[in-house]
């Protein structure tokens, strides 16, 4: 079952190195949830579906770890920069 994720939640809204810390969404069963970036990360890894719509299309949630070692989610996309998570409406 495929999980869509339909809005986020920022660490600091004015600040310029924020990141997403929660998403929220619903199943293609229609249930609710609300899970924290690291709660998503260890679904993916157990081989979840996550994806936001864009548009007619769904773009795949993927994990990432960057020079630091953090590990982020973030979206398979080949478009423009405006189709990210961060242009998600805040919860």
């Amino acid at each position: 079952m495929a999980n869509r994720i339909t809005h986020i939640r920022r660490s600091q809204l004015s600040s310029t190195e924020e990141h997403i810390t929660d998403v929220k969404g619903v199943t293609d069963g229609g249930k609710h949830f609300e899970l924290s970036v690291s709660q998503v990360i260890h679904h993916l890894k157990k081989n979840y579906v996550f994806y936001v719509q864009l548009g007619t299309r769904k773009a795949m949630v993927t994990y990432h770890r960057n020079a630091t070692g953090t590990e982020t989610i973030r979206i398979n996309t080949d478009r423009t920069s405006q189709e990210n998570l961060g242009s998600l409406p805040s919860f």
